[in-house]
């Protein structure tokens, strides 16, 4: 992974994403992170998880891929009584109930929700909420962010070109009333408690009706008709049933279906 370096001069080097295990995030300067080809992101020595007591993290899509990548280190942080607040979104009808219910029951003690103002029922479409942000409170006192474009994914901290931005400094510094950080944990609690549901039977049974794993070739390559991106129009309106594909179909759907399971 290439690094811009702004602390002391721009200068490219090699480092390690920050929430991922083992990465060299105890230097405090931004770093403009850019993934290239195949490269690993997985690090070599400490990790942000490590310095915090507080994480907060909202992500369009997830995969479970990612959570078995960052299990002992997740585990290890809320044992040390971390605090965890993911922030997902049902963005296409792309995220898997299953994932969902998956991440629950491997982490129980972590706080999930998922975008959703109350008052839509649960099949029906949300505004796409395509947030990818993670938000850490150190034990030292101050707050860290990575920001870019890396969902909570195994591809978006794997194998995806992405670009994010990471810095724990000057997120810090109070602009009129308010640091960027602030602001940042402010708008994230917004709509924690006025915009997000918890993953319920009740919100995966809603869900449900609106995922159709057949579906993904309608929202990833139809033009016209439903897409991953819907219009204004469109928010919270049910998702009409996809057509169901012929035999020579089916074998390409599963094939894709199983990309999107491994993240």
């Amino acid at each position: 992974m290439n690094v811009v370096d702004f602390g002391s001069g721009c200068f490219w080097n090699r480092w390690m994403v920050a929430i991922l295990p083992n990465s060299p995030f105890r230097r405090n300067r931004p770093l403009f992170s850019i993934r290239r080809n195949s490269e690993n992101s997985l690090g070599s020595s400490g990790g942000e998880l490590a310095q915090s007591d507080s994480a907060w993290i909202a992500s369009a899509f997830y995969s479970p891929g990612i959570t078995n990548l960052l299990i002992s280190d997740l585990e290890q942080f809320l044992q040390q009584n971390g605090r965890l607040h993911i922030l997902l979104s049902t963005m296409g009808n792309v995220v898997h109930p299953d994932h969902l219910n998956h991440l629950q029951s491997l982490l129980p003690e972590t706080c999930l929700k998922v975008f959703h103002p109350s008052d839509l029922s649960f099949d029906q479409n949300p505004q796409p909420f395509h947030v990818k942000a993670f938000l850490f409170h150190r034990r030292s006192g101050t707050g860290s962010m990575l920001i870019g474009s890396s969902n909570f994914t195994e591809a978006g901290f794997m194998r995806n070109i992405e670009w994010n931005y990471f810095t724990p400094g000057e997120i810090n510094l109070a602009f009129d009333t308010k640091s960027a950080y602030e602001q940042a944990m402010a708008e994230f609690v917004r709509i924690w408690d006025n915009l997000a549901v918890a993953v319920t039977p009740e919100f995966i049974s809603g869900y449900r009706r609106r995922f159709v794993v057949t579906g993904l070739e309608t929202k990833t390559t139809c033009v016209t008709g439903p897409g991953l991106f819907e219009t204004p129009s469109e928010y919270g309106k049910p998702v009409q049933p996809p057509i169901t594909p012929n035999a020579a179909q089916i074998p390409v759907i599963k094939t894709l279906a199983n990309f999107r399971f491994e993240g």
